[in-house]
């Protein structure tokens, strides 16, 4: 898991917007938004389905900057 979240950041610009709001869904459950911050609730059942999301768009992500 570690290893999918260390270059997250370059991974993510490379994402077109629907597969990343995909992945939000995926992880977050519920966000509120308060005057004092925001509480923010993650699925922890979805991270299998996680990581095999993020293997399969790695991929995809990969053979999209061979191609440029």
């Amino acid at each position: 898991m570690s290893e999918a979240f260390q270059n997250v950041e370059g991974f993510w610009e490379d994402l077109f917007p629907v597969e990343r709001n995909r992945l939000i869904r995926l992880l977050v459950d519920k966000v509120e938004i308060r005057e004092t911050g925001i509480d923010m609730e993650l699925r922890t059942n979805g991270l299998t389905t996680l990581i095999a999301e993020l293997a399969g768009l790695a991929c995809e992500v990969t053979e999209r900057r061979a191609s440029r």
